[in-house]
């Protein structure tokens, strides 16, 4: 199984523990967080998701390929 990509890329814990001050971060009712560890720990979620993404299609072509010889 793979690992949640929320929890490893950081995300679960900033949005439990956001870096700053909370009154800083609201815009109306959104939580908006502009703080390095925030937009770190975003773009890591991102590539962790293109990551499982490729992976998931490169399987299926495996698939696909492998499709042939299973009803034969």
């Amino acid at each position: 199984n793979r690992p949640d990509p929320y929890e490893v890329s950081g995300m679960s814990k900033m949005d439990r523990n956001p870096p700053g001050d909370v009154d800083d971060l609201l815009d109306g009712i959104f939580l908006v967080n502009t703080s390095p560890e925030y937009k770190e720990a975003r773009e890591k979620l991102g590539q962790i998701e293109k990551d499982f993404e490729k992976e998931d299609e490169e399987m299926l072509i495996r698939l696909v390929k492998l499709k042939k010889s299973l009803w034969n």
